[in-house]
């Protein structure tokens, strides 16, 4: 019994369409101009594919396993790659960054404002925001 495409057509190997591209055995469309899938080769652009996830994913898996990993700055603390990233982003924000802002807010929930006036911010607030720091990478 020949293979049939998924509008129940049998399908022949070497079928074109009217404009003279190969029909795809799989779904019975047109293969674009520049990569016609054959029987013969859907196996190498299925482990070409394949492949790509996998690099994706360990891309992934390794950022996943650097955030708990602990870390030792030049000062002896240590901090896992999570808390890095977060003062990073807490010291970009306060140093009037308006995207680390708009990082900040979306990580803690909140809706950022459309307008962010982050270069007049109150006097008393950033005093008690560098003593905790100060605190912290005491």
């Amino acid at each position: 019994m020949a293979p049939r495409t998924k509008n129940g057509k049998e399908f022949q190997h070497g079928t074109r369409d009217a404009e003279g591209r190969p029909i795809s055995p799989v779904n019975g469309q047109p293969t674009p101009k520049n990569r016609p899938i054959t029987p013969e080769n859907a196996r190498e652009y299925q482990k070409k594919a394949m492949k790509s996830i996998k690099e994706k994913r360990s891309i992934a898996n390794a950022f996943k396993e650097r955030l708990t990993a602990e870390f030792t700055d030049d000062k002896g603390n240590k901090m896992t790659g999570a808390e890095i990233i977060a003062m990073s982003i807490f010291k970009g924000a306060n140093n009037g960054n308006a995207k680390m802002v708009e990082i900040a807010l979306g990580l803690l929930g909140e809706k950022p404002a459309e307008t962010v006036n982050v270069n007049m911010p109150d006097p008393a607030i950033m005093d008690e925001i560098r003593q905790r720091m100060a605190g912290e990478n005491a």
